[in-house]
């Protein structure tokens, strides 16, 4: 008898083990997002979320681009994937546009500015959708999607959770106001990471968004990581963890 009580006890932490292991299965279900101005990728995980990841893309990409990344770096919270508002061609959209010459990118601010300014007023419906205030909303960006992410690090009177910025730069009019108009109120919280390797956007610009920050009130943890214009799998951990931790 005992030893039949042994094998029925096996079975049944087998049976839990499965069920758990399902559990952990479990995806997100992703659905289309469309605000009227906006679209974009919604995910929402399995369980009740509390916190939000919006994640930017990078110019000539689109909504697709990020969305599994930014489901790794916070598996807890609804994410949602933005397209960006200018048409470039066939699923490649930009914030503004941006020609890269010999000495450097040059960009459209005044695409930028208003794209920046929809972009705030997305954030705000977003938070009042969903019923999560902007304390608990963070903000990704990779690439052009990092610029307009270190945009409300910097300009934005909109007191977010996290600033993620990949791979990205500072436009030197959301530079200008920041140094012009220092933050008191709230240490604002900052990833910072860029590849070595970067030949679109080289590691020179994360450098001088590091010597910028460190003038002002931020809470920022620098990365720089082996590989290019592009998300390794070490620098996202890095990023999920520092995210998790703060």
């Amino acid at each position: 008898m005992k030893k039949y009580k042994i094998v029925l006890f096996l079975c049944v932490l087998l049976v839990l083990a499965v069920c758990e292991g399902k559990v952990n299965k479990m995806t997100n279900k992703r659905e289309l997002y469309d605000s009227g101005t906006l679209k974009g990728i919604v995910s929402i995980p399995p369980q009740k979320a509390s916190t939000l990841l919006i994640a930017l893309h990078g110019v000539g990409s689109n909504e697709k681009d990020l969305i599994s990344v930014a489901e790794e770096i916070s598996p807890v919270s609804i994410v949602i994937s933005l397209r960006s508002p200018i048409e470039l061609s066939s699923n490649a959209y930009s914030w503004f546009q941006v020609q890269f010459t010999p000495t450097g990118p040059v960009h459209n601010w005044n695409e930028a500015k208003a794209n920046f300014a929809l972009l705030e007023k997305e954030i705000l419906y977003i938070s009042q959708k969903y019923e999560i205030p902007l304390s608990l909303i963070s903000v990704m960006g990779f690439s052009q999607g990092s610029i307009m992410t270190m945009g409300l690090l910097l300009q934005s009177s909109l007191e977010l959770g996290h600033y993620l910025c990949f791979s990205g730069r500072t436009l030197p009019e959301f530079a200008a106001y920041a140094l012009a108009n220092p933050m008191t109120k709230l240490k604002k919280k900052l990833f910072l990471a860029h590849g070595t390797h970067d030949s679109t956007l080289p590691v020179k610009f994360a450098r001088e968004s590091k010597s910028l920050l460190e003038k002002l009130n931020i809470d920022m943890t620098y990365k720089e990581f082996e590989g290019g214009h592009g998300l390794t799998g070490p620098i996202i951990r890095e990023a999920k963890n520092w995210l998790q931790k703060n």
